[in-house]
């Protein structure tokens, strides 16, 4: 069964490590600015887009679970009239002779 529910605070504490971790490699392989490093860059930009973590105002986080396990996450900014995907990202996890493929959309700006 496939389950998509709220993030707990401990799952947004791994999920926003990991968000780092790999938005810090993103920054380093595509160098955009000299001066501050990926990982001073990475930091920067996901506190600003989430001030307030879990709890900020018209972001929803979600965790996708597959048979009970964690298979993705979701990440949405809820405005006036619209809806954004700020992250997707589904792992590579067998499931009923399928596969997953990671998709993930990682947009800095607002």
């Amino acid at each position: 069964m496939i389950e998509l529910r709220e993030m707990t605070i401990q799952e947004f504490e791994v999920y926003f490590q990991d968000k780092f971790k790999r938005y810090t490699e993103i920054l380093s392989e595509n160098p955009h600015e000299i001066g501050e490093s990926p990982a001073v860059q990475a930091k920067k930009q996901l506190s600003n887009l989430l001030p307030q973590g879990l709890t900020t105002p018209r972001h929803w986080l979600f965790t996708v679970q597959v048979d009970e396990e964690l298979a993705g996450y979701v990440w949405l900014k809820i405005e006036e009239e619209c809806v954004s995907v700020r992250n997707l990202f589904i792992g590579s996890v067998p499931w009923k002779g399928c596969r997953y493929r990671s998709y993930e959309s990682d947009r800095a700006s607002t």
